[in-house]
Formats: structure tokens, sequence, C-alpha cells
């Protein structure tokens, strides 16, 4: 769920999800690899096919929820 995959980021960056501006690059906000690679296997084990390369590329929250919201159809 979108509420799912925005909570999911929020609690890698160690912040509240309602200050994450979903158009602003995540690595703005501290993303790193070690956060994105948990944030896959997280996602992945919850039905998504999304892989690091994909968070790169999709690298807002707004982006970053549709991309995987599709995926996970």
């Amino acid at each position: 769920s979108t509420k799912g995959i925005m909570l999911a980021v929020a609690e890698q960056l160690n912040m509240d999800a309602l200050e994450i501006d979903p158009y602003v690059d995540l690595k703005q906000y501290g993303l790193d690899s070690v956060a994105i690679v948990s944030l896959v296997g997280v996602w992945r084990a919850h039905g998504a096919y999304v892989r690091y390369e994909d968070v790169l590329k999709h690298n807002s929250l707004h982006e970053l929820v549709s991309f995987i919201l599709q995926s996970a159809g």
C-alpha cells in the first residue's frame, strides 16, 4: 500500500512520514545504499518486484510509490 511504502521509507530515514516531501530525491534525506538494500528486501518479501537499481531510478517517494504499486500488480 502507499502508506506502507511511505512508512517503510520513513522508518529507514528515522523520520516521520509526513516530514518527507514526496517530490524530493530521497538521497537528500540521507537514504543510502544500506537503507535501499533493506527496503528492497522488505518490498520483495511483500510481493513487489523491485531491484536496487529501480530505487535509484525512481528516487522520490512519489515515483517510488507509483513504481512499486505497479510492480506488485
